[in-house]
């Protein structure tokens, strides 16, 4: 059972900030990976679920999106689903930003999304932007069972700040760039795990 969330992502105000102690509840993002190839869209997105300062050694994130389906081909859809857990590095894909959406209340399972998102309808068109469609879905699933809060700006444009932000960043920082869904800086809690291995 999912534990009801009671407050609006992204309301929360600086002497909140200053003077509630939150525990380290899990943060949810959106996360823009570079992509292989070229297409109308430039990066691949897709959710991100992390602890407060996910240790870049360890496999302590999970990630849900729709990814290109390897088959491509016959009657086979363009987007097939994956939830899993992973590292902070992607050896296809390089993680370049993250839009914090907000933390996760107490006691959701991060096994329960990945069924969940299941249920989450996947375009079935072949042109770009599947990705993008399933995490607005995704999002609004999770709003709509009270899983998280209401956010405070429409989905679409808090993709579009994110996206923005994920263009204007060099995608190679120590810290992955983090914005809120305003699509403004803000400090990051995830290292990439490439920069780890390398120093080792």
């Amino acid at each position: 059972m999912f534990v009801i969330a009671n407050n609006r992502c992204g309301l929360v105000s600086r002497s909140q900030q200053t003077t509630v102690k939150t525990p380290n509840k899990d943060r949810l993002y959106i996360a823009f990976y570079s992509k292989p190839t070229a297409t109308l869209d430039s990066f691949h997105t897709a959710l991100l679920i992390t602890p407060k300062r996910p240790n870049p050694k360890k496999v302590q994130t999970w990630r849900y999106h729709v990814r290109e389906n390897a088959r491509n081909s016959g009657d086979y859809h363009r987007w097939e689903y994956e939830g899993g857990r992973i590292g902070n590095g992607d050896p296809e894909r390089r993680l370049v930003a993250l839009v914090h959406l907000c933390k996760m209340a107490s006691g959701v399972s991060n096994v329960e999304l990945s069924v969940l998102f299941q249920d989450v309808e996947i375009s079935s068109r072949w042109d770009d932007g599947g990705d993008r469609d399933w995490i607005t879905r995704a999002i609004e699933l999770l709003t709509n069972r009270r899983v998280i809060g209401e956010m405070a700006l429409s989905l679409q444009m808090i993709w579009s700040n994110g996206y923005r932000f994920a263009g204007l960043v060099e995608g190679n920082e120590e810290r992955v760039p983090t914005c809120d869904i305003y699509g403004r800086m803000r400090k990051s809690e995830v290292r990439r795990e490439w920069r780890r291995l390398s120093q080792s």
